[in-house]
């Protein structure tokens, strides 16, 4: 999830991500896993994910993060 610097701030994120979490659920999904960068790290963890590591993304420090979709 990848918002314009013009659109941070505004709710469109986390209404975006709020529309993804209810797609899942209503396809049967428990939980929601995504790969994080730094600077989205305190936006998922806001919406209730919680980190499981880190990694690389294409060479990026990362981070791997769940939310139980109950």
């Amino acid at each position: 999830l990848y918002l314009v610097p013009e659109a941070l701030g505004t709710g469109l994120g986390k209404a975006l991500l709020a529309r993804m979490e209810a797609e899942a659920r209503a396809h049967g999904f428990a939980t929601l896993g995504l790969e994080s960068t730094i600077t989205a790290r305190g936006f998922y963890l806001k919406q209730g994910y919680r980190e499981l590591g880190e990694t690389e993304v294409r060479g990026w420090p990362a981070f791997r993060m769940e939310k139980a979709l109950t």
